[in-house]
């Protein structure tokens, strides 16, 4: 007969023949079954493992046998064939043994492992809350931030975040809020960071340099002009606060004299004040001066006195404008002569202002009348 572990069968003959020759013959046909299939040996159960577990899992062949002995033993060993289908967030691992014996009997197993979600990311480091100058603060770039969660291969989480800023200051201060948001792909709560940065008021702006002044004639009062004070808190950029103020002027003086008062002011949005004050002293304008040559004394005839008319005198400063004074003067007669002569007195006089007095005096010796 032919048969293995698959089965097959046996012819069993008997012959027999005597002693005339004559035969009996017997033939038994005796199938034989196929052996019993394999079954495993052992099998392991499905089981929930730790992400990090799954990247270190090793998945043994299985073995297996039908018991059998000699040519009815079937046995053997299958590496399985592996399905990964997880990731950071968890997911499974299909382990399938799959073959098939020399009867074409198969044989299967699968195994599931759950894989749970590896452990939330972190930050790997996060910024203090600072305080900064202007400058600082204009300068300041906020780098990203990264996270991790210490794992490697399908379980890492990790990366870098750009931050978002929010400016909230102004020349007086404030604040720069800075935040980092991280959403988890897993579904877990989300990782923030916020960062607060205290932004310092600017410097407070000085006067560049105070002017000084000196003492101003009525003619150069007239003509002043005023300069522009230039203040500056000393920075650059857009933390720099610099310009000009033009003073408010008080003319406080006439021709006799007296000061220009100079202010300047300034204040900014913060609140902080400049002021600077100057007195300008400004001398009277020059006293008026006779213009013209002056009479003098003399001896004239009693003909000629009595035709005699005093002429004006013409005085003047030499000034312009508001400083100006300039004028005539008529003379005043005082007339003490007869036929026998005298003396006529001619007096000029200007009351100017300020409580100058000008003046000039002509004597005039008249002789007698001819006999």
């Amino acid at each position: 007969g032919n048969y293995d572990v698959c089965g097959g069968n046996w012819t069993i003959e008997w012959n027999y023949t005597d002693d005339c020759n004559r035969t009996i013959t017997h033939i038994q046909q005796i199938t034989i079954e196929p052996a019993p299939p394999g079954q495993w040996i052992s099998t392991p159960a499905d089981q929930t493992i730790s992400c990090e577990s799954a990247e270190l899992l090793e998945f043994p062949a299985l073995s297996y046998t039908n018991a059998g002995t000699s040519s009815c033993l079937i046995e053997g060993t299958v590496l399985p064939t592996i399905v990964d289908n997880y990731d950071a967030c968890g997911g499974t691992i299909t382990v399938n043994w799959n073959t098939t014996d020399g009867c074409n009997q198969p044989l299967q197993y699968e195994q599931i492992i759950t894989v749970s979600p590896a452990p939330p990311p972190v930050w790997l480091s996060t910024p203090q809350n600072l305080t900064l100058s202007c400058v600082e603060a204009s300068q300041f770039i906020p780098t990203s931030l990264e996270y991790g969660n210490a794992e490697n291969g399908n379980c890492e989480i990790s990366g870098t975040v750009a931050p978002t800023i929010q400016n909230n200051f102004t020349a007086c201060g404030g604040e720069i809020v800075i935040n980092w948001v991280l959403d988890d792909d897993c579904g877990r709560p989300t990782l923030f960071e916020e960062q607060i940065i205290t932004v310092l008021p600017l410097p407070e702006p000085t006067w560049v340099s105070l002017p000084t002044f000196t003492e101003l004639t009525c003619s150069e009062a007239y003509a002043f002009s005023p300069p522009d004070m230039e203040y500056t808190n000393g920075e650059t950029g857009s933390c720099e606060v610099s310009g000009r103020v033009t003073p408010s002027v008080q003319n406080d003086f006439t021709a006799c004299g007296g000061q220009i008062i100079l202010k300047w002011d300034y204040q900014d949005s913060c609140g902080y004040t400049l002021t600077h004050s100057a007195a300008i002293p400004v001398l009277p304008a020059n006293a008026a001066e006779w213009s013209e040559a002056l009479p003098t004394n003399e001896t004239i005839t009693c003909e000629q006195a009595a035709n005699f008319t005093p002429p004006d005198l013409s005085y003047s400063n030499l000034s312009e404008g508001a400083c100006s004074i300039e004028g005539t003067a008529t003379g005043v007669v005082t007339s003490n002569y007869n036929l026998c002569g005298g003396t006529i007195i001619v007096e000029w006089t200007f009351e100017g202002p300020c409580g100058r007095t000008l003046n000039h005096q002509q004597i005039l010796t008249i002789e007698p009348a001819p006999v």
